[in-house]
């Protein structure tokens, strides 16, 4: 009598908790007896009950048992699950056969970590200004980082101080700093730092985050702001002009002619049309030659009555 098992799994990698891996174990009867009954265990933790389709096995035949396992975050941290299967067939008799088969799952990890630097303060306009730095921290990776810390260079810093010292996946702390304002950050116009928060995974080197944050003193904040608004103010003027400028271009009326009259003087004719066409000067001409000469006419006829 003899026998033999095959265990595989439904997933040939992990990378995160919650992982529902379903288990196969393949069992043959590789002797010549039946073997009754065929039992199929696995010592894994969190493992379900083997279930095997048939308790006998005759001489060659097969069958294929399951269970089926979920992910913890500890085994995203242990970087794999390895687990053994024992298949056990009970000979008409003698003692029992036996035969194990192992499956090592490994766990894709992905390590990192993120921080966003704060303030209590928008701006400070003196020394002795006491600011309160918030330094929200994020497990962004899927293993847990332990320990977990975060530092800050700035001379006259406090020691930054943390809730936690580890931080499971997708897990949040804020820790805190002060500082107190002195005349030389009044005189230099902004206080600028940067905060780095630095995680250990279960292997593999560190991983880290950076933030910076800059301050600035109330009279520059407020020069910026009137700035702005003096541009937003300039801008809108220009737009207000554009619009007022901005009339409709009007249809140039082209004028039609007029008929042009014929006038005849003595054998000359006259064709008018524009008012200072050359024919309307020329009859003009002969108005002002008309006039004249009535005007010498009637002078020389006064003259001629004063000597009678």
């Amino acid at each position: 009598p003899s026998i033999a098992i095959v265990k595989s799994a439904s997933v040939a990698s992990y990378s995160s908790s919650g992982t529902v891996i379903t288990y196969s174990y393949k069992v043959t009867n590789t002797g010549n007896v039946t073997l009754n009954p065929v039992t199929v265990t696995d010592p894994m933790k969190g493992l379900s009950a083997v279930t095997c389709p048939d308790t006998s096995l005759a001489p060659a035949a097969t069958e294929t048992c399951t269970a089926t396992y979920t992910t913890t975050q500890a085994d995203v941290n242990a970087g794999s699950i390895s687990n053994t299967g024992t298949a056990t067939g009970t000979p008409p008799s003698g003692p029992n056969v036996t035969a194990t088969s192992s499956v090592t799952i490994p766990a894709k990890q992905t390590p990192s970590i993120a921080i966003v630097k704060s303030a209590s303060v928008a701006s400070y306009s003196s020394s002795g200004t006491v600011i309160t730095y918030s330094y929200k921290v994020t497990n962004t990776g899927n293993v847990t980082l332990n320990p977990v810390t975060v530092t800050d260079p700035m001379k006259g810093l406090s020691a930054v101080t943390c809730p936690d010292t580890s931080l499971a996946p997708a897990a949040t702390e804020t820790c805190t700093a002060t500082y107190t304002t002195t005349q030389a950050d009044v005189n230099a116009g902004s206080i600028s730092n940067t905060g780095t928060a630095t995680g250990t995974p279960p292997s593999g080197p560190p991983v880290t985050g950076t933030s910076t944050l800059v301050i600035h003193h109330s009279a520059v904040v407020t020069k910026a702001k009137h700035h702005e608004k003096k541009k937003k103010a300039e801008k809108k003027k220009k737009v207000h002009h554009k619009k007022k400028v901005k009339v409709k271009a009007k249809k140039k009326v082209v004028p039609v002619p007029k008929p042009t009259k014929k006038i005849v003087s003595g054998a000359t004719t006259v064709h008018t049309g524009e008012p200072w066409s050359g024919a309307n000067l020329y009859l003009l001409l002969l108005a002002l030659l008309g006039a004249l000469f009535s005007a010498l006419g009637l002078f020389r006829r006064k003259s001629l009555i004063k000597r009678s």
